[in-house]
């Protein structure tokens, strides 16, 4: 298939799709996604978020202790991978993927300048780009894995250089309720092998920083729980000090709580 060309219209979105598709004995792939403008909102009905309960660190990442309830075993996603090994096919394939999208509307949230480049070739699957900016901030990232080992390795760096977190609390996105405003900048690399959850934390060795500029806590009543520990530990002491028996703090007056 050579000059593949696919295009979508629709109000507030443009999306061009060019490619072409070489060989399926040795196949050579090339895509290019391109679009000014993409606004989801007004294609998508997207279903109103539903609370739910906090999502421990545990549940989060996984564990074999997960299926313990169930006596279901983990799907053992390093030997999935089995067939791109034993394929002539998939083992000499080459592919070339390009995403350049200006803007996308999103639940309220405006992304631009979405950019990325991701090849793969000799079994290595390589994301040399990844960037966006979102809530004022700059967002990028690469990764870089090696598919032919038993247990995959891999090697990441991502960066978030101030992303504004007021924003982001204030916007549709759940997982940044209550937390903090400020600036946020991260830098985060490392490595790691095999994509097995319990496995992979073990392997994985990953070095940075996390800094939040002229930080407040966002949801957090700072003076009720300063108000409550005074009065809880007068009245322990009440009985010991008898100029302290029955005597508590009124509640303090609201505020930012700002930290370092």
């Amino acid at each position: 298939v050579k000059n593949l060309l696919l295009t979508f219209k629709a109000p507030g979105s443009d999306l061009k799709v060019q490619g072409s598709v070489v060989s399926f004995s040795q196949p050579r792939i090339q895509l290019n996604i391109d679009s000014p403008g993409m606004d989801l909102d007004r294609l998508i009905d997207f279903p109103a978020s539903e609370k739910k309960k906090t999502t421990s660190i545990q549940e989060l990442f996984g564990s074999t202790s997960a299926f313990a309830a169930t006596g279901a075993a983990p799907a053992d996603l390093d030997a999935m991978l089995a067939p791109l090994r034993s394929n002539e096919a998939l083992r000499s394939m080459v592919a070339n993927f390009g995403v350049s999208i200006r803007e996308l509307k999103a639940k309220g949230m405006v992304i631009k300048n979405i950019s990325s480049k991701f090849t793969f070739k000799n079994l290595v699957a390589n994301l040399e780009k990844f960037e966006l900016f979102l809530f004022g901030g700059k967002i990028s990232a690469k990764l870089v894995a090696d598919l032919k080992p038993t247990a995959p390795t891999y090697s990441l760096d991502a960066q978030i250089t101030d992303l504004d977190l007021k924003q982001a609390v204030t916007s549709q996105v759940e997982m940044f309720k209550n937390t903090v405003y400020g600036k946020l900048t991260l830098n985060a690399k490392g490595n790691g092998s095999s994509f097995n959850a319990d496995t992979a934390k073990q392997r994985l060795n990953v070095k940075g920083n996390l800094k939040v500029l002229d930080a407040v806590f966002a949801s957090i009543d700072v003076g009720k729980m300063v108000s409550e520990g005074i009065s809880s530990g007068l009245s322990k002491v009440g009985d010991k000090i008898p100029g302290l028996k029955g005597k508590t703090i009124g509640k303090l007056p609201a505020g930012e709580t700002h930290y370092d």
